[in-house]
């Protein structure tokens, strides 16, 4: 009888583990390491050296692991596949799951809204790739996303709203989450060209605490698209957005792009500011081994309650050099001007600064 029962718990856990035995597991990682020397007169909102923020004049090293160094693993068993990621944190960047019963699929967890999409190799700064100061970057978030053949839906958590009453309602304040934030994106690609369309909106109402301003609602929104060509070896691409707060959407981004309280009644209000981005990149791949890219990113925030408009420039120029499968080193050298923004309501010149290094990885 002992026999009998001991058979029985080895066959139920035999076919308990059965799916997970036959799924296809494969782990990765990648190692990166970035070493630039900074140079200027900037505050430097993305500065990542070692001593804190450029000084005027000054002179600084970064040499550290990147943030989005990482190792994770892709699961796969039939037509469900799963996935997840650390970052050098630690700090989790994906943990999701993917059923793909026909040419549709249905995600839910954390990972990278329809929204990310990468056209520059920009390696500083952990590969900022000019997602702040001109591509439209909304990071990796938990969310249910619906894709057919190009097309992505996703329904996604509403990013920082616990952080925004203090901004707008003060301490104590409630935000009201009723629907979550919306994104969609379309991909098209043939063998030479390709083009992406994205669009998102969002929306939270702001009860402010007692003795703080009246309540009012917060909308934000972004639209773009852009796409590129490619010449032989030669290759440009290009983007371009449109947004509203974005800020409280949750794009990655430079500048003061938040909304900003008007009116001092109970009906209070916001005054919406707006955001244009966009960016250009041009490529030639000399061999196997070597790449040539440049680019040029832009953004700019105004709002009528602010005395100066929210400018920031980049542009960049590198050498990505391939040593073996894997295997990458990317010198660069870059500049920032920050130009005059606003700072606690005032104008002020933010300045610029110049970098140049590398970035060394390894794929695992």
């Amino acid at each position: 009888m002992k026999k009998l029962g001991f058979f029985l718990a080895v066959l139920a856990m035999v076919a308990f583990t059965a799916p997970a035995m036959a799924a296809d597991w494969n782990f990765y990682g990648s190692a990166r390491m970035q070493t630039w020397y900074e140079t200027g007169d900037a505050a430097g909102f993305l500065n990542t050296h070692d001593n804190g923020n450029l000084n005027e004049s000054d002179q600084e090293l970064t040499w550290n692991l990147q943030g989005n160094a990482r190792i994770g693993a892709k699961v796969k068993h039939e037509k469900l596949s799963g996935y997840f990621e650390y970052g050098s944190g630690p700090n989790l960047r994906k943990l999701y799951a993917t059923w793909k019963p026909g040419n549709w699929s249905l995600s839910v967890g954390q990972t990278y809204t329809p929204i990310d999409i990468f056209y520059s190799g920009q390696a500083y700064a952990a590969d900022e790739g000019l997602l702040s100061t001109g591509q439209a970057y909304d990071s990796r978030n938990p969310e249910i996303m619906f894709t057919y053949n190009g097309f992505k839906l996703a329904f996604i958590h509403v990013k920082g709203a616990s952080d925004e009453g203090a901004d707008f309602g003060g301490a104590g304040a409630d935000i009201d989450v009723k629907i979550p934030k919306i994104e969609a994106s379309y991909h098209f690609a043939m063998n030479q060209f390709f083009f992406d369309v994205i669009g998102g909106y969002q929306t939270y109402d702001v009860e402010s605490a007692t003795g703080g301003p009246g309540d009012f609602t917060v909308d934000s929104y972004v639209f773009g698209g852009g796409g590129g060509v490619n010449f032989g070896p030669a290759y440009v691409k290009a983007f371009a957005y449109y947004g509203q707060n974005t800020k409280e959407f949750g794009l990655y981004q430079q500048g003061v792009a938040n909304a900003v309280l008007k009116g001092t009644g109970v009906d209070e209000d916001v005054e919406d500011t707006n955001t244009v981005g966009f960016l250009g990149v041009l490529g030639f791949k000399v061999n196997d081994m070597l790449t040539l890219e440049g680019g040029y990113g832009y953004l700019k925030h105004d709002n009528d309650l602010r005395p100066e408009d929210s400018k920031t420039y980049a542009f960049y120029f590198q050498a990505p050099i391939t040593l073996a499968k894997g295997v990458f080193i990317v010198p660069e050298v870059g500049h920032y001007d920050y130009g005059d923004s606003n700072v606690a309501g005032e104008k002020v010149d933010l300045k610029d600064f110049t970098y140049f290094g590398a970035k060394w990885q390894i794929n695992f």
